[in-house]
């Protein structure tokens, strides 16, 4: 799912929805954040929340949302030149 800001007046950019697989050291790769049974588009705390902000085409600043409810929620500001 992705939602994009650039078409609201006074909002530019994408928020993302996401997962992130990773490999166990017994060679099973588990999907973060976990979620017992189906995972659910609607459900906010399913997944991991990337925003991107377009404030030109020189300058990309990328700001991610990590909420899960297994984790506390994390706020990074990256600006990337």
């Amino acid at each position: 799912m992705k939602l994009r800001g650039d078409r609201v007046p006074g909002r530019s950019g994408t928020l993302y929805q996401r997962t992130k697989k990773k490999r166990l050291k017994n060679g099973k790769t588990v999907e973060y954040p976990l979620v017992e049974g189906k995972r659910d588009l609607d459900n906010i705390s399913h997944w991991f929340w990337h925003y991107q902000i377009l404030k030109s085409c020189m300058t990309i600043c990328m700001i991610t949302l990590s909420l899960s409810m297994y984790s506390t929620t994390s706020f990074a500001f990256n600006p990337q030149h």
